[in-house]
């Protein structure tokens, strides 16, 4: 049940992925009952491996945007579950690309969760930058060439449309 006053709270912050609530949560989802795990193993998977701690942040993230009553509405809708899930892709990518300015924004979130966050990149400055790789800014995360410092990177850029010449 959503609260009546947003809570401040980032679910999807280390410091609370590493709480043992938290993890208790994650024990209950499909995957982890699956595997039957314990605290401890939850913990050190939480720790060791991106692709549970991608799946962890998600996680965390949309608890944090259900509690701080997200609105639906922000330069469009807000990600849906079916876009949000698509991050637990970060575990196993450098890269991430994708075009909906509102997933970009959760995915980055979610990113600065790992050990070694990802590129997260709006698909007209990725192919932009595949290109004309020659011209352009340098991710300070992948090193990949992008032509303008348009999009979002897990290194904390600030969100900007895509510009014309980025289109």
């Amino acid at each position: 049940m959503r609260p009546k006053e947003p809570n401040p709270t980032r679910y999807h912050s280390l410091e609370v992925m590493r709480t043992d609530a938290f993890l208790e949560m994650l024990l209950t989802t499909p995957p982890a009952a699956q595997l039957a795990l314990s605290l401890s193993q939850a913990r050190d998977l939480c720790e060791k491996v991106d692709v549970w701690r991608a799946f962890a942040g998600t996680i965390g993230y949309m608890i944090t945007q259900s509690l701080s009553h997200s609105p639906k509405r922000h330069h469009g809708k807000r990600p849906g579950g079916p876009d949000l899930w698509q991050a637990v892709y970060l575990g196993v990518v450098e890269v991430f690309v994708t075009r909906d300015t509102r997933q970009l924004e959760g995915v980055v979130e979610i990113s600065s969760t790992l050990t070694h966050p990802r590129c997260v990149v709006h698909t007209h400055d990725f192919l932009n930058g595949v290109r004309e790789p020659t011209r352009g800014h340098r991710c300070r995360v992948c090193l990949c060439l992008l032509p303008t410092p348009t999009g979002l990177h897990a290194n904390g850029l600030a969100l900007q449309e895509p510009t014309r010449e980025s289109k």
